[in-house]
Parts: C-alpha cells; sequence; structure tokens
C-alpha cells in the first residue's frame, strides 16, 4: 500500500475534474497533488546528475489556474494542467528546457499518463510514466 499521502487542503475549484458528475467526483479540488515518475529511459540529452531528484515524488502546489499544478526546482520544471478534452504534462530540464516527460493526451483528467516521445527523440528521456494522487482528507 506504501506510504501515507499527508492530508491536503481545498484549493480553488477545477471544475473540469471535479464538482457533479465530473471524472474526480463532487468533492474539493485538492491544493496539493503528489507526481510520481517512473520507467523513464535516457535520451540524447540525459544529466545523470538529476536522475535521483527526477526518480523522488514530489508535491505540485495548485497554481493561479485553478487546473493547474506545479513545482520548479533549481534544475526541473514540473508542470500537470487539466483542460476540457486534454490533460497537459510537462517535465523539463530548467537550464536545457530539453524534457523529460511531455505529453497531452486527449483525456481531460487523465491521472497517468506516458511520454509521447520516442527513441531517437532530441530529449533528456522518453517512455517515462507519471501518475499523480492526492490524499482526500480534509477536502469534504
Amino acid at each position: 500500500m506504501g506510504t501515507p499521502l499527508p492530508p491536503n487542503e481545498p484549493g480553488e475549484d477545477c471544475t473540469v475534474c471535479w464538482g457533479t458528475d465530473k471524472t474526480f467526483g463532487p468533492g474539493h479540488t485538492p491544493k496539493y497533488l503528489w507526481l510520481r515518475i517512473t520507467e523513464l529511459t535516457p535520451g540524447a540529452f540525459w544529466n545523470p546528475a538529476l536522475e535521483a531528484e527526477l526518480l523522488l515524488p514530489h508535491l505540485l502546489v495548485q497554481t493561479e489556474a485553478p487546473c493547474g499544478y506545479g513545482l520548479m526546482t533549481p534544475n526541473i520544471s514540473y508542470s500537470w494542467g487539466f483542460a476540457y478534452g486534454r490533460t497537459y504534462v510537462l517535465v523539463a530540464d530548467i537550464s536545457t528546457g530539453r524534457s523529460f516527460l511531455s505529453n497531452n493526451p486527449d483525456d481531460e483528467c487523465a491521472t497517468s499518463v506516458r511520454d509521447w516521445w520516442t527513441e531517437g527523440s532530441q530529449v533528456a528521456a522518453y517512455g517515462g510514466l507519471g501518475t499523480i494522487s492526492w490524499n482526500p482528507e480534509y477536502l469534504e
């Protein structure tokens, strides 16, 4: 079952995914999402010094857009967002702008996204899987 997620708190309502008859149900939109990246394959611009950071779980914070979440570390930018008809995901090396994980599938409330780049692409990594989760405790 793994380590329990820490309690959350309500954020601004993202009506794309949360609410009556919405994918994530009628509860409040969480202020925090956990992002875990797995299955990365080094690409042409792989930076091995960043591997340990990439494979840690990251706490993304709701941005000024209620359906967007992000985190910026000194080395990597992490973002996950929901829009009508689409989910946007980008994890990139700040120094080069090359992606570790990137996709925008035709699924407006995806909680798991596979990188769309393949071997031979001019990216830092390809083939990875990003998965988000959150603790619904305290969101009622």
